[in-house]
């Protein structure tokens, strides 16, 4: 059962054990657990009782728990031993507490009335979105983020950004960038990054809003993922160049199952690009007093997607491809699988795409990365028989291709001699 709001509950149940040759004992055991939100087991609240004697009723009970925490309780009964064990009148008692109001909320902040409840009436509890106080004065209906005041019914700020000079390229009134779903503003002033001098640690810190109030021991980075990318290698954050590959060959037009003439001339086109970016989460479990969002820098990740097309086909293409990655003397691999979910293509053509995790203990400052997309084209006739393109009916070896990208590291300039 899920709990939510509850008070306390109180469990019981009868267990009778028939007498049995095999065992004198009977090994009867009454379990229950509780689980936080976050399924951490609850030791305090979970319990096991146990019934012996066999030839006997037993009421097994467990004392009122209480709860202060909304969590999964598990209740079950188990027999461990070889003797015939009876259950009967199992009873929970669920006490529930008092609901005294639930929010739900749009993307921007905007409360979902009609899946909000506010059961005492004349009581609300004015910290709410974000945990930021929501000022009902005079009907303004604003969020004060400490900053700013934030209208969520508009999804902007009531002025300006202080520091909206640090970043130009978006509206000085946009709130988390405009994608309210994978960031948070905790303060409505931009909030930065940092990295930790002794342990060369990337940290985010909700007060840090530039280099000059940076704590010592540490220093700047700046507000964004791109600008973790920045500070390994300025090369990471310039974007990359897709490649093209194009071949004439030929495939297998016969559809009858096993028979292979390759007879079809095809002219098969790839094209492939990466990226490369910041991999940023979000886990409460990893708040601290001065990151309120467990925000994390957790490495580096490589994405790369593939588009294969064709000249005129009987039957389905896709191409068999692997992303492969070199970083500081280390080898990443992963496989194009099709994109999950919707998406859409020309006519003619497959999307296949594929990252890569390279963990924040593997990344060393300016350190150049070299990455490598390649494989084949298959096709898929009629009689549902994959088949290679080849080069020639008489060379029936498989056409590939083989895109390459170097980042380059970052060569640091060589300290000149000091004459005293």
């Amino acid at each position: 059962m899920k709990l939510r709001y509850v008070r306390s509950v109180f469990l019981g149940v009868v267990i009778g054990a028939a007498g049995s040759k095999r065992s004198a004992t009977a090994r009867a055991l009454f379990r229950y657990r509780f689980f936080d939100k976050y399924f951490n087991l609850d030791p305090t609240r979970s319990g096991i009782r146990q019934a012996n004697n066999p030839d006997q009723l037993a009421m097994l009970s467990a004392e009122e728990i209480s709860f202060n925490t909304t969590g999964y309780f598990y209740v079950y009964v188990t027999n461990e031993s070889p003797t015939d064990v009876s259950f009967d009148n199992l009873l929970i008692k669920h006490y529930p507490g008092f609901l005294l109001q639930e929010n739900h909320y749009y993307p921007f902040g905007l409360l979902n009335k009609a899946l909000s409840s506010d059961e005492q009436k004349g009581f609300h509890q004015r910290y709410g979105f974000n945990g930021k106080e929501f000022e009902n004065g005079l009907d303004w209906r604003v969020n004060d983020f400490g900053a700013r005041m934030y209208d969520p019914v508009l999804g902007r700020w009531g002025r300006v950004d202080p520091k909206a000079h640090e970043r130009v390229s978006l509206s000085t009134y946009n709130y988390c960038s405009n994608d309210p779903i994978n960031r948070v503003d905790p303060t409505g002033a931009i909030d930065e990054w940092v990295k930790s001098n002794s342990k060369g640690e990337y940290e985010w810190m909700d007060n840090v809003t530039s280099a000059k109030n940076t704590p010592v021991g540490y220093s700047y980075v700046g507000t964004s993922g791109s600008d973790i990318l920045k500070d390994i290698n300025p090369n990471f954050g310039s974007s990359q160049q897709s490649q093209t590959s194009s071949r004439i060959g030929y495939i297998a037009a016969d559809v009858e199952e096993g028979k292979y003439a390759v007879n079809h001339m095809i002219n098969v086109r790839e094209k492939s690009a990466i990226s490369i970016s910041a991999d940023v989460s979000f886990n409460l479990n990893n708040k601290a007093a001065n990151n309120s969002m467990g925000r994390t820098f957790n490495g580096i990740t490589v994405s790369s997607t593939i588009i294969s097309s064709n000249s005129e086909l009987d039957g389905s293409m896709n191409s068999g491809a692997a992303l492969n990655v070199s970083y500081c003397g280390k080898a990443f691999m992963s496989s194009f699988e099709e994109p999950a979910g919707a998406y859409i293509k020309a006519t003619g053509t497959s999307v296949n795409v594929a990252s890569l995790s390279i963990p924040a203990s593997s990344i060393t400052k300016n350190a150049g990365l070299s990455a490598n997309v390649s494989g084949g084209w298959w096709i898929t006739n009629s009689a549902n028989l994959p088949t290679p393109v080849v080069y020639h009916p008489l060379v029936p070896i498989p056409q590939s291709f083989s895109h390459k990208w170097n980042v380059s590291p970052v060569e640091m300039p060589i300290p000149k001699n000091k004459h005293y």
